[in-house]
């Protein structure tokens, strides 16, 4: 007694379920021999990373430290490292050099660094604004 020959669609769904079999098995082998998701590893220290805050030195001149320090707290929070703050050129320097000599006024701004600090956050300043003494000695532009 012999088996008869099978129909071309059965091999066909014999052939397309042996290889939905294979591809399910192949995925299970790559998923279980793929690392864990816990074994990422950053490249750089969480400190390396900042945010850009250009008002909190004005916030501080309008005394809203409550907002602030929520701020603050809520960055040292992430384990950002450094705030990058605008700081007014006016207020550290409001008087023209005197015979070359300039005279900086680092008080308004001992405060905010002091906060900072406290927060275990570095500042990186960026000044911003002209003195008016600054600018009215400005060359003309070509």
């Amino acid at each position: 007694m012999g088996t008869a020959p099978r129909a071309p669609e059965t091999r066909h769904w014999m052939g397309a379920k042996l290889g939905s079999i294979a591809a399910a098995i192949t995925t299970v082998v790559v998923l279980a021999t793929a690392p864990a998701a816990g074994a990422f590893a950053p490249r750089e220290d969480s400190s390396f990373f900042g945010v850009s805050a250009p008002n909190f030195y004005l916030m501080s001149q309008k005394g809203q430290n409550a907002a602030l320090e929520s701020y603050l707290t809520h960055i040292q929070a992430t384990g950002i490292g450094w705030v990058r703050d605008a700081v007014p050129w006016p207020d550290a320097e409001p008087a023209a050099p005197i015979a070359g000599n300039h005279t900086y006024r680092w008080g308004t701004f001992d405060t905010q660094v002091t906060r900072y600090a406290q927060h275990d956050l570095t500042i990186q300043p960026v000044i911003r604004q002209t003195p008016l003494w600054a600018a009215q000695n400005e060359p003309p532009r070509p």
